[in-house]
């Protein structure tokens, strides 16, 4: 009997039946904030296990408030009667991070800690966390000042949604979506949204600029959805991505990208002059120039279609800069179809690429489709690379899922977050054993 694997949310409850005499019992755990003695109609909350046999049982609860104390007790009935646990027990869940809630019904009351006093715009509620804690968006569709070119300013905060990235919906209203440029630490997290509606446009010489602007700074996006956003370059050299990172200081840097969708987008990109120029890509690693020194960037588990790329060279007789999907990134478990076609100078020399819609990076078992100068369908399964026997669901509605036989299925690579996580779709991320 006792309490185990205590957390802020969560804790394991046991107790054991001495003896049955013989007859079916059945066995119930009765916990809550107040002690109900051995009333049943005391307790707040009531398990019941069903029958069990003698000796130990156990039961997992959940949902429990952070840093509160708990009392539980245990019964058994069977024809015979019903017997309680002697003495209830107690236990103290741990202390989770402060949340600050935000809803668009909140009463914008600062620190934000319930649903009543929300914040009603997420920048605020984001200004109020301190370093660990968790910013927490209802449903709706965010709008205006303070809910776009959000920035943690430095913070390593979690800012999640309740439900989602279809029900949670930033529009930025022709403006940057997000900004992390103050040395975020590992830790930093932004899950669960739709992001639309974003605009940048570039004229930096020899530099990059996105709607998802990353630098110097280490963060995570996760089941988030890209779509319909746009970027531009406005000079020759300029180079504009959906989510740009780059990092050119001592630090090391981490940026993930995971599990997150980027479809429908547009990206200008810049021109091409005798000695290079600028570019467009929809996830790109790169500043000054083609450098990104000390950031890692991996995309994994994402999927990238039906992006535009198109020529915003100015005036001048330019040609279009270098255009494609990814640039200086890894790339795993992931699906980049149906873009527009990779652009690249005529006579450039593409010899650092590795011949899919994407350059300077690594790729395993993933899809990627369209060559630099052709419009092959590529499959990267660890070091093989095949030009046939891919399926998606029905890729003409959009569903790039992968269907049988398609020989992309199983061929996947597991990670050890992926047991009991789900995609976009809400349905289990491994399947079919990967």
């Amino acid at each position: 009997e006792g309490v185990s694997d205590v957390t802020s949310s969560s804790a394991t409850l046991s107790g054991s039946v001495s003896s049955t005499g013989g007859l079916p019992t059945t066995v119930a755990v009765c916990y809550g904030p107040a002690d109900g003695g051995t009333n049943a109609g005391g307790w707040s909350n009531v398990v019941t296990l069903g029958v069990v046999a003698e000796g130990a049982f156990s039961n997992t609860v959940t949902g429990l408030a952070s840093n509160t104390v708990y009392h539980y007790r245990c019964w058994a009935s069977n024809a015979a009667g019903v017997a309680w646990a002697t003495t209830s027990a107690v236990f103290a869940t741990l202390s989770g991070p402060l949340i600050h809630h935000v809803s668009l019904i909140g009463g914008h009351v600062s620190p934000f800690a319930t649903w009543t006093t929300a914040a009603t715009n997420i920048q605020a509620a984001i200004d109020a966390a301190a370093a660990g804690e968790v910013v927490l968006v209802t449903n709706g569709v965010y709008f205006g000042p303070g809910n776009r070119d959000l920035s943690f300013n430095g913070k390593g905060i979690e800012l999640r949604s309740c439900n989602g990235a279809t029900a949670t919906v930033l529009n930025c209203g022709r403006q940057r979506a997000f900004r992390a440029v103050s040395a975020e630490p590992i830790g930093a997290l932004v899950e669960g949204f739709s992001f639309t509606n974003a605009f940048v446009s570039h004229a930096g010489d020899w530099s990059h600029d996105g709607t998802i602007l990353i630098r110097e700074a280490s963060i995570e996006f996760r089941n988030c959805i890209f779509v319909e956003n746009e970027v531009r370059s406005d000079y020759v050299t300029s180079s504009t991505e959906i989510l740009s990172a780059a990092s050119t200081g001592t630090v090391p840097r981490s940026v993930v990208v995971r599990g997150c969708l980027f479809q429908n987008n547009r990206i200008g990109g810049g021109g091409w002059t005798g000695i290079g120029g600028g570019g467009g890509y929809v996830v790109a690693n790169g500043q000054n120039g083609w450098t990104s020194t000390n950031t890692v960037l991996l995309v994994e588990n994402c999927t990238i279609v039906s992006n535009q790329f198109y020529s915003s060279q100015p005036a001048g007789g330019y040609v279009s800069g270098v255009q494609c999907a990814i640039d200086g990134a890894r790339v795993v478990n992931s699906i980049v179809a149906d873009n527009s076609p990779p652009r690249a100078p005529v006579g450039w020399s593409n010899d650092d690429s590795i011949g899919v819609h994407m350059r300077r990076g690594r790729i395993s078992h993933s899809v990627v489709q369209g060559g630099w100068f052709t419009n092959e369908l590529w499959i990267v399964v660890g070091s093989a690379v095949h030009s046939n026997g891919v399926a998606f669901v029905d890729a003409a509605s959009g569903n790039y899922k992968l269907s049988w036989p398609s020989i992309c299925v199983d061929g996947g690579s597991n990670a050890t977050w992926m047991t009991g996580a789900s995609d976009l779709a809400g349905m289990p991320r491994c399947q079919q054993n990967t």
